[in-house]
């Protein structure tokens, strides 16, 4: 998995179902709109990895082809990046399981195929790959105690935001892969819930949780609500939204 630059030491993991089939809780469900939002945030996150010195993985779990995914990077940017894309079908019967089942496993699935690579990296970050954060050169600085993970989680720990986190490769594989068996959307209990559970084991086990030095600014549009992200008033609810989280715990922190 490495590239031809000097060393990585974060991989930026973008996570990808252009083709969601019949996913239960995905409103966006047109291909060719999908397809379009993971072009346009692919050539976004490549070209800051290209200043940042960051290595990309794409990680699509429909088996669409990797030129059509990448074909808005620019040449210059993916000579230089050099991104990887792993493409592969998933399982029908995790499929109608949910998106947070697909995803946990393409959490297990990074982890098995590059096992050689993994662990030489100091940051695995993850990402929802249609989305992109705007501020997130000042949020994926490696902290000088490796041994944390770093996330939005709420305040009574019910919920952690799985669209954007970041850990080292022990914590990932300890606490982060395996997690698919635990997630019953028909229940209620969504991929959120599981990453809040393992946080607090993680936490229990000596792992740092270290929130972001501020709110990811994250833009897109969600797959679950087709609803766009960003906006004034959503920058205004996340900048108070630290402040206060104590005493309401369903906000992040």
């Amino acid at each position: 998995m490495p590239t031809g630059r000097n060393s990585p030491d974060t991989l930026v993991m973008l996570t990808a179902t252009v083709n969601p089939g019949g996913t239960p809780h995905v409103a966006r469900i047109d291909q060719n709109v999908r397809l379009a939002d993971y072009q346009c945030s692919i050539a976004r996150w490549v070209t800051l990895a290209a200043v940042s010195g960051w290595d990309i993985l794409i990680i699509e779990n429909s088996g669409h082809p990797e030129d059509s995914l990448l074909a808005g990077v620019p040449e210059e940017m993916y000579q230089q990046v050099q991104p990887r894309v792993l493409s592969y079908v998933a399982d029908p019967q995790y499929t109608k399981l949910g998106k947070g089942v697909g995803e946990a496993h393409m959490f297990d699935r990074v982890v098995t195929e590059y096992a050689d690579d993994f662990t030489r990296y100091k940051m695995i970050v993850k990402v929802t790959g249609r989305l992109f954060v705007e501020n997130a050169q000042k949020l994926l600085f490696i902290s000088p105690d490796i041994n944390v993970i770093r996330c939005r989680i709420r305040a009574d720990f019910t919920q952690v935001d799985s669209r954007f986190f970041a850990c080292n490769p022990a914590t990932w594989q300890n606490f982060v892969s395996n997690m698919a068996a635990e997630i019953r959307e028909d229940s209620g209990y969504y991929l959120e819930h599981a990453m809040a559970f393992r946080v607090a084991k993680a936490m229990a086990c000596g792992v740092r949780r270290e929130p972001f030095p501020r709110p990811p600014r994250i833009v897109g549009i969600s797959g679950s609500t087709n609803v766009p992200y960003g906006g004034f008033r959503r920058l205004l609810v996340d900048s108070v939204g630290v402040t206060i989280a104590r005493s309401r715990p369903g906000l992040f922190i």
